[in-house]
């Protein structure tokens, strides 16, 4: 599809040209022994007001036959589903290429099993697509975070757009691929995802990506991820060794841009932040005193201080997030200009919109 719109086209409701057919997206949603969550991502991606959309459903070697069996129940409804399966667990960048290689639209979106997008999400990334250059290779949008039961806990106010190299080479600032949609020529240029890193898989890719294509970003809460009980507990040294693997494998380009140091900075923050959720007060009091020493912040200032007192961390965290909520709670009481105009989407602070039922459609 051509990004730039000539001056007689007309627009569809999609968002796209009336002058050709509209371009078909893939959804491909790698799953694993998730079958409580699989049926709601299949849901959120039928339930699009775009159209065409077909559904790659990618099962990673789970133990049981649930997801062939869930996926089974909708392509008697729709043929626009469709399972690929791996006879053992390969790692989510295995699970998304393999969906890659399966679908067939001009455009990929992912989906983790366990996220759900807002029904205009591919919509309005359609549309920006076809507003925008062809050097544009992705366009992604903001994010909320909620709990599994579906209350909402954070949500994005603002993201980098444009030209990403100098950004991406600080830190991964576009985040979870569940927002994103991209050329499938841009995933063919730099090749998918890299399955020899065992995390991180998707900053490489973006690091990949920007150096010959620009980044399209929503200023839109348009994707909602789950975050779970044990989202915050993670080994800080599998941090740190994820980090580092891509970090390595960048090393050139990140110090050619002058950005190893705020590189640096940003992998003890992680590390450290890890760390004090784990309970290891002097590990993490060393990695974010390494933090603020490369790039001081008053927050990293903040963080340092609290561990030297019992407690005190805990207390921080609980203040952010009561931060974050009193912020939430602002965008509902007030009415919000950030909308897309003529729609009822979901703007920032506020809750999924229930998806209709879409039983109907072949």
């Amino acid at each position: 599809m051509d990004g730039r719109r000539g001056e007689n086209a007309v627009e569809s409701p999609t968002g796209v040209n009336e002058d050709s057919e509209q371009p078909l997206v893939s959804v491909v949603i790698p799953t694993y022994d998730r079958p409580s969550y699989l049926p709601g991502a299949i849901e959120t991606a039928l339930g699009q007001t775009y159209d065409p959309v077909e559904v790659v459903v990618v099962d990673d070697g789970s133990e049981t036959d649930a997801a062939a069996d869930i996926v089974d129940k909708y392509a008697d409804r729709s043929t626009r589903v469709s399972l690929q399966r791996h006879e053992e667990n390969r790692g989510l960048s295995a699970a998304r290429n393999t969906g890659i290689e399966a679908s067939s639209g001009d455009f990929v979106a992912f989906l983790d099993d366990d996220d759900r997008w807002h029904e205009r999400k591919l919509h309005h990334q359609l549309a920006a697509f076809d507003r925008c250059d062809d050097d544009v290779g992705v366009v992604s949008s903001l994010l909320s975070s909620v709990s599994p039961t579906g209350d909402l806990l954070r949500a994005e106010r603002s993201k980098p757009t444009g030209d990403l190299r100098e950004a991406l080479c600080r830190r991964n600032v576009v985040g979870s691929p569940s927002r994103i949609v991209v050329r499938r020529a841009c995933l063919e240029d730099v090749g998918g995802f890299d399955e020899s890193l065992a995390a991180k898989q998707d900053w490489d890719l973006y690091l990949r990506i920007a150096e010959n294509w620009r980044f399209e970003t929503l200023q839109e809460v348009l994707c909602y991820r789950t975050i779970h009980d044990d989202a915050l507990s993670r080994d800080p040294a599998t941090a740190a060794r994820d980090l580092t693997a891509v970090r390595e494998k960048h090393e050139s380009t990140i110090r050619d841009r002058g950005c190893w140091n705020a590189s640096m900075a940003s992998h003890h923050w992680t590390v450290g932040l890890a760390a004090l959720f784990e309970g290891s007060r002097r590990t993490g009091r060393r990695h974010v005193r390494q933090s603020f020493e490369r790039e001081p912040t008053a927050g990293r200032l903040l963080v340092y201080a609290s561990t030297f007192v019992p407690g005190a961390f805990g207390v921080v965290v609980a203040l952010k997030r009561w931060g974050e909520r009193a912020l939430l709670a602002d965008d509902r009481a007030r009415p919000s200009s950030a909308n897309v105009p003529g729609t009822n989407d979901v703007g920032q602070g506020q809750r999924p919109i229930p998806q209709r039922d879409r039983g109907e459609r072949a």
